[in-house]
């Protein structure tokens, strides 16, 4: 056999300054034993603090194959005896925390409930704690037994700890033997805090060993939770039984897979007495480093133990005594006494927790450092998960909820107002009401003033322009076609009854008017449901903005719900409002004398010029209405000229509406006194006396010699003067109805859901009941999740401050 490296070599001996007869290998004697007894407890402490379900912590996990001789390991390592009982044997992890002591031997059994425990209220993994198990021991015949009953306790967490620990052994195994009801395996941890004087300072966990089959589908389990346990900062104490193919172990490659380079890994090779002649030779290759492949090769290399066989078990051997036969078996029997000494040096317990020891205490020096970091990087976090989460419950729920509902109030003012940082609705309002508008205007009397076979040319093409109003696919019907001269002509002959010679009977003007008005209400409707609609939404977002963390307790629901009902209360309001003004649209009226004989000189203006200029060339008709914006009286937009394309309507189009794409003729003349103008009455002037130096309105800019060619006797004067009263006056209705509409809506349901929402809450919510504080109580009852969350993420700070100051404690 050729030798390992001398660096294999140095690695694997004992360091100098130790005794070199076995008997006296430990480390709580030697240059490391001051180190020992501060790191390894400093470890303990932080894993019994739950630093382990949040940081890596450095430490040792025993893993193995069911019957690989990982128990009788354990018992080596830690000086005692663990149940062996079918039922119970190595079904958790145990912890083992040894520490050196010059007191008498002591151990106090610990259970932590680990990964599987459960908050009942939230099944959210409950924070890791560990509860005394039973009292403290000094005598190690009790121990075995009340191991047991921490592990039975384990298997069984509905059941109290207290009723585990007085059982006798007889109640053991009558009430759990084969009870189907208990877990078969637990990620509880059993943990064992033993100190004395020839206790050895090292710390390790055992977990269950690997199976291959079970009727209750825990392989998988089991493998987990060794994978889980044996990847980060840990060493793995891998237990290898030489009475099978070491590839073929399951332990072995789950190794394999956690430390692929086999850099945290150290073999205990068991069961060497069991060997056949000639079965030694692969198992003296795997120790000594010459088998080859790299599924053998360790870092740290392997060690081989021979435990008590079964009839030594029974014999009740103490542990010396195991120790002492072990010694003895390897310096008498070959191969292994015939190894170099540096490999002997590998082959018993107390060479490998010698250098077990000295593997660990290097680990925690390694990564100490780094554990106060990620402490305090996971404090930092978890303090920002606490800040992100909602409000924890109010003191006075009474005063609270008043104060939401007040932010709650205030911002919806400030939207409804248009505040800074809150214009959208406001927005939104102008966009709607000018679009509003202009479908309103489309509805304007459509007159041509010609015949309608005049509009032919000599080619037989059509010269007048159709312009179409409103856009039948938008769900509204046209009601305002052409009218021609001789259709307007033929209509007021049918509408004559006993009115005097050139007299139009009022009638006939109102029917043409009302024609206008046919969709008013149809498109005030869609104005307000646009400005509605726009409201709901914000409102609904709001109400989710401030009371959502709330909505366990039906606060959401409630305030939404009440806003929706004092919506469909004012709305309803609203409606009958613009219904109101609507209806004063009929029959036609209006005592604005001076602007409604304005628009009608200026019309009929328009209208005999268009009807001269036809006959001398057919021409488009001039459209006799074209209303202009005040100048800085008003802010609705520029009002499209009815010639220009047809509107899109779907609803309402709220892009800013086109510029007018011509503008209507223009006649300027001087100013003069003491001229005819036309009347009501149908061709009949009569004089009329006009101050020095003033125009009768609608004859501004005219010249003298114009007014030959617009007296010129027309057949169809007197349908030319309807259609300039009927245009004028809706000129005068368009300019009422598109300011009172919008004011309608804005007073009787934007101001007025202002004005009434608080009060409507706080009386909807009994902020001033008698049981007022009771149910703000219940309204603001916090979402389990939420509280769960908040007390997990409590808990996890408090446990990382406690870590902090541990780790502070020892660097002082």
């Amino acid at each position: 056999m050729s030798p390992t490296s001398s660096t294999e070599s140095r690695a694997s001996s004992p360091p100098e300054g130790s005794s070199a007869d076995v008997n006296d290998v430990g480390i709580s004697d030697g240059v490391y034993a001051e180190k020992m007894h501060m790191l390894i407890p400093l470890v303990d402490d932080l894993r019994s603090l739950g630093a382990d379900a949040i940081i890596e912590l450095p430490g040792v996990v025993v893993v193995g194959n069911q019957s690989a001789g990982k128990s009788s390991l354990v018992e080596a390592l830690s000086g005692i005896s663990v149940p062996r009982n079918a039922n119970t044997c190595t079904r958790c992890p145990m912890e083992c925390r040894l520490k050196h002591s010059l007191k008498p031997w002591r151990c106090q059994i610990r259970l932590r409930r680990n990964r599987n425990a459960v908050n009942a209220n939230s099944k959210k993994p409950a924070r890791p704690r560990e509860e005394n198990f039973g009292p403290v021991l000094t005598d190690k015949a009790k121990l075995e037994l009340m191991i047991r009953r921490a592990q039975l306790a384990a298997l069984n967490p509905d059941t109290r700890i207290a009723d585990f620990v007085g059982m006798s052994e007889q109640e053991l195994n009558n009430r759990f033997a084969g009870n189907e009801d208990q877990s078969s395996f637990s990620q509880d941890v059993v943990c064992l805090d033993i100190s004395g004087p020839d206790v050895t300072n090292l710390s390790f966990i055992d977990l269950p060993g690997l199976i291959s089959y079970d009727e209750d589908n825990n392989v998988t389990l089991i493998e987990n939770m060794a994978s889980d346990y044996i990847k980060g900062n840990t060493l793995i104490l891998l237990t290898i039984t030489m009475r099978e193919d070491m590839l073929l172990q399951k332990a072995a490659k789950l190794a394999r897979v956690a430390d692929p380079q086999g850099l945290r890994t150290i073999g205990v090779l068991t069961k060497p007495d069991t060997l056949q002649e000639g079965e030694e030779k692969t198992w003296l290759q795997i120790l000594t480093g010459e088998r080859e492949g790299a599924k053998y090769k360790l870092h740290h290399g392997y060690f081989v133990t021979k435990q008590p066989a079964l009839s030594e078990l029974k014999e009740k051997i103490t542990h010396a005594e195991a120790r002492a036969r072990e010694r003895a078996f390897f310096e008498s029997t070959a191969p292994w006494n015939n190894l170099p000494l540096r490999f002997q040096k590998r082959l018993g317990v107390p060479y490998l927790a010698l250098d077990l020891n000295r593997q660990l205490i290097r680990l925690i020096a390694k990564t100490l450092p780094g554990l106060m970091e990620k402490a305090i990087l996971a404090k930092a976090e978890t303090q920002a998960a606490l800040d992100a989460l909602p409000l924890p419950p109010p003191d006075n729920p009474v005063i609270e909820l008043a104060k939401l509902l007040s932010v709650f109030t205030n911002e919806f003012s400030k939207c409804i107002w248009g505040a800074q940082g809150h214009e959208d609705i406001s927005q939104h309002c102008r966009r709607t009401y000018s679009a509003f508008a202009s479908v309103i205007l489309e509805t304007r009397p459509n007159f041509v003033p010609q015949q309608k076979t005049e509009g032919s040319s000599k080619d037989g093409k059509n010269t007048s322009v159709v312009v179409e109003m409103i856009d039948e696919a938008a769900g509204l019907p046209c009601g305002n076609q052409q009218m021609f001269l001789d259709e307007l002509h033929k209509f007021l002959e049918g509408s004559l009854t006993r009115e005097l010679p050139y007299n139009v009977p009022f009638s006939a003007k109102a029917k043409l008017i009302r024609a206008c008005f046919t969709n008013w209400g149809n498109i005030s409707d869609k104005c307000f449901d646009a400005v509605k609609l726009e409201l709901s939404k914000l409102l609904k977002a709001l109400v989710k903005e401030h009371f959502s963390q709330y909505a366990s307790g039906g606060l959401e629901g409630q305030v939404q719900r009440l806003v929706d009902n004092l919506i469909e209360h004012l709305a309803k309001k609203t409606r009958e409002c613009i219904k109101w003004a609507l209806g004063l649209e009929d029959p036609p009226f209006t005592k604005n004398e001076h602007d409604f004989t304005g628009y009608r000189g200026t019309n009929l203006i328009s209208l005999r010029e268009a009807r001269h200029n036809l006959k001398q060339s057919p021409a488009p008709p001039v459209q006799p209405f074209q209303p202009q914006p005040q100048p800085q009286l008003q802010s609705a937009p520029t009002i499209p000229n009815p010639t220009s394309q047809k509107m899109s309507f779907s609803g309402f189009n709220f892009a800013p509406p086109p510029p007018p794409s011509a503008t209507p003729p223009q006649f300027p003349f001087a100013t003069f006194t003491g001229f005819q103008t036309p009347t009501a009455s149908l061709n009949m002037r009569q004089n009329v006396d006009v101050p020095m130096g003033q125009t009768l309105p609608g004859y501004q800019g005219k010249k003298e010699e114009d007014f030959a060619r617009l007296n010129e006797t027309d057949p169809f004067e007197q349908e030319l003067i309807v259609m300039a009263e009927v245009s004028a006056y809706f000129r005068i209705a368009y300019k009422r109805i598109i300011d009172n509409i919008p004011r309608i809506i804005d007073h009787d349901f934007l101001r007025a859901l202002d004005a009434n929402i608080y009060e409507e809450l706080s009386k909807g919510l009994g902020v001033g009941q008698s049981d007022a504080y009771t149910r703000a109580e219940s309204y603001l009852r916090e979402d389990p999740d939420i509280a769960a969350t908040r007390e997990e993420l409590t808990r996890k700070k408090e446990r990382l401050e406690e870590i902090i100051e541990r780790l502070d404690k020892f660097y002082l």
